[in-house]
């Protein structure tokens, strides 16, 4: 009994060891495949891992490649030589951006955009028979985020609506910027870009003052009025599926520069204004003076002038203060 015990238990251990054998190796040469999605905002950095246990001692080069979405084709970015050779990165659209990490063997890539988008494999090879496996696939997806601005600007200058950060939304085709007035729901369109025709500027109160422009997308508004205030939209859509996204939402609005009504511009206000009135009075005061004593009549020529220009200038600040809160 004892013989036949020890002969099952010896059958288990032998067993186990088999399929322990057989996981060694199928790591060390055979697919693994392991699948990640990632989904990162244009301009971010992004760090695309690697669980390093995957990695044996039979293998002696490790490589990262890129496929771009909908293409039959990858290309290489690194290629790792465990004995130490450490080539730069090769993919000619991440040179700067991507860096290789010799010791946990990632990938990082920074300022992302998105022709990143896509998959990044990783393959080793065996040292024995040269066979090729792929241990790792991550799926990148670029998303450009909706942002919300606001806008002020004086009559008669010129303001720039642009993107957030300038970034390119990914797999887009259409561009259109629509305008509606301050608590509108009601969208006017301002101009499309389809990417072939010349885009030209259908809202009639912008003819002839507003730029689209194709390299970012981007709206100038010359010669900006006081009529321009209201909401600007930028929507784009998608060319794979057709499905319209809004980009950035600005809120603008178009007023004169108004002086601040603090305790500081109130106390100058009235400063000014007592200012006034006391040279007034002094200088009448004077005149009265001199024309009662002639012996003074000169000097009292003299301190009317110096009071005279005095209340002009007063006069002149005044004035000032006036067409800017007007």
């Amino acid at each position: 009994m004892a013989n036949k015990t020890h002969s099952i238990v010896s059958f288990c251990l032998e067993i186990v060891a088999i399929f322990t054998t057989a996981n060694s190796v199928v790591c060390g040469i055979c697919d693994i495949s392991e699948r990640e999605l990632m989904n990162v905002f244009a301009g971010s950095t992004v760090r695309v891992s690697l669980n390093t246990s995957y990695i044996t001692k039979e293998m002696d080069i490790i490589r990262w490649r890129f496929k771009k979405q909908d293409s039959e084709f990858n290309n290489l970015i690194v290629e790792y030589h465990f004995d130490g050779k450490h080539p730069p990165v090769e993919l000619e659209k991440l040179k700067r951006r991507a860096e290789f990490s010799v010791t946990d063997y990632s990938l990082t890539v920074s300022g992302v955009v998105c022709d990143d988008k896509g998959t990044y494999i990783v393959e080793t090879r065996n040292r024995n028979d040269g066979s090729i496996g792929t241990i790792k696939k991550s799926v990148l997806d670029v998303t450009v985020p909706g942002t919300r601005q606001t806008i002020q600007a004086i009559p008669g200058r010129t303001v720039h609506l642009s993107l957030n950060g300038g970034y390119i939304p990914c797999s887009m085709n259409t561009f259109r910027w629509q305008f509606s007035k301050q608590g509108s729901e009601n969208y006017s369109m301002v101009v499309e870009y389809n990417g072939e025709l010349k885009p030209v500027i259908e809202l009639q109160a912008l003819k002839g003052r507003a730029i689209f422009f194709k390299t970012d997308y981007s709206l100038v508004i010359n010669e900006i009025r006081r009529i321009d205030s209201g909401n600007y939209k930028l929507e784009a859509r998608y060319s794979t599926d057709g499905r319209t996204e809004g980009i950035t939402l600005i809120s603008l609005t178009v007023e004169d520069m108004e002086i601040p009504q603090d305790s500081c511009v109130s106390l100058v206000i009235t400063a000014v204004s007592l200012s006034l009135v006391l040279g007034a009075v002094a200088t009448i005061a004077m005149l009265f003076t001199c024309f009662w004593n002639q012996n003074l009549l000169q000097k009292c020529s003299a301190w009317t002038k110096v009071l005279y220009l005095f209340q002009s200038l007063f006069i002149l600040y005044e004035r000032y203060i006036f067409s800017i809160r007007n």
